[in-house]
């Protein structure tokens, strides 16, 4: 999964974790959703970027 990585890269996160079927074999790019764990700094109020396409 391209571009992935590089929502680790972002100010304020601290941890990315990925799970659910886009982390194993059972992942379908067409129909599939994408499941993230996100842990930011105590600073950090969201996310102010686009999302990755």
């Amino acid at each position: 999964m391209p571009g992935i990585g590089a929502l680790s890269e972002w100010d304020g996160v601290v941890h990315l974790e990925l799970f659910g079927s886009a982390a194993g074999s059972k992942f379908i790019p067409d129909s599939s959703d994408i499941d993230f764990l996100v842990e930011l700094t105590a600073r950090t109020r969201g996310f102010s970027r686009p999302a990755i396409n």
